[in-house]
This record gives C-alpha cells, structure tokens and sequence, in this order.
C-alpha cells in the first residue's frame, strides 16, 4: 500500500541503521514462528538501543500483549502515547487494558 501524506502532516522519519532493520526482521520472523522469547529477547534489545523510536516501542508492546505479558505491555505502550503518533500504540493499549478488565497499573483521574 502506497499512501501520500502532506508533507506539513509528516510528524518524523524513523531511519534504521542495517543492523536495526536486521533485528527488526528477525524479530517478525521470531513472532511469525511463534517464537515469542527470542522475539522478546530482540525487541528489547532494538527498544534500548532507539528509546524515541515510535516503531521499536510499539513493536515491544506487541509482543508483549501476544506473550500476555500485560504489566510491562501496559508500561512501553503508556509511555509511547507522550508521542505525538499514538494511535497503533493506543489501540494495542486498549487491547491490554480490556483484557485486565479496564485497570491499569496505576490508578489515573477519569478526564473531565
């Protein structure tokens, strides 16, 4: 899928050295075999390296929610919606949080 974006919309532009997008690859191939360890053990890895990288964290909380590890899914996808880009991050969130019945791990004010 090709899509266009105004370039005023663009928010950032997440490059990744080579040895990144190989750990990249090799996480998702790790997850397609139902590796989840070794995918885990990589995403992590990746999510330290690049802490402001949308797409390292996001791919760590997915993990996270199919090995239901919901504590620590919970904490890398709050901690990506202070991004601007938020809304895969908030819907994997969301698939969290509905499993635990709503609550999280800290108790937050409803907004008014």
């Amino acid at each position: 899928m090709v899509v266009e974006v105004p370039r005023e919309q663009v928010l950032g532009v997440w490059k990744l050295s080579l040895t990144d997008e190989r750990a990249l690859a090799h996480a998702e191939e790790a997850l397609l075999r139902g590796e989840l360890p070794e995918a885990l053990r990589t995403l992590r890895a990746l999510a330290a390296r690049r802490p402001e990288d949308p797409r390292a964290q996001e791919e760590l909380g997915f993990a996270l929610v199919l090995a239901n590890q919901d504590e620590e899914a919970t904490e890398v996808l709050e901690a990506r919606l202070a991004s601007p880009a938020q809304l895969r991050g908030a819907a994997r969130l969301a698939q969290v949080l509905e499993r635990r019945g709503g609550a999280t791990a800290r108790s937050r004010p409803s907004p008014r």
